[in-house]
């Protein structure tokens, strides 16, 4: 897993925690939802987070440790993609070109 993924990962489970979200397959789907991740392995995040007894008293760096001693996280990282669709719904009124929110 690289540090940029344990990052990102262990910052979604600090703000899901922040929040007072309990640690389901759900809440990390929401939090997650820009990693293409199986509920399978959604399901394992959430156990992993629930064994090691994450809560508010942890800090996103001690999360992020945790995370790289986990060697079935660090192998759902290994394989995880980034969802790379991108959606861009434009209106435009008026004359001229619109070119990402920029009239001409």
């Amino acid at each position: 897993m690289d540090g940029f993924t344990t990052s990102l990962l262990a910052s979604a489970t600090y703000s899901l925690i922040l929040k007072g979200a309990e640690i389901t397959n759900m809440s990390l789907k929401g939090a997650l939802q820009k990693w293409l991740l199986s509920d399978t392995e959604l399901d394992q995040i959430a156990a992993s987070i629930k064994n090691g007894q994450i809560d508010e008293d942890w800090s996103e760096k001690r999360i992020e440790k945790y995370f790289n001693t986990q060697p079935e996280l660090l192998d759902i990282m290994s394989r995880t993609q980034a969802n790379q669709s991108v959606t861009l719904n434009q209106h435009h009124s008026g004359t001229g070109n619109n070119e990402a929110n920029i009239k001409f």
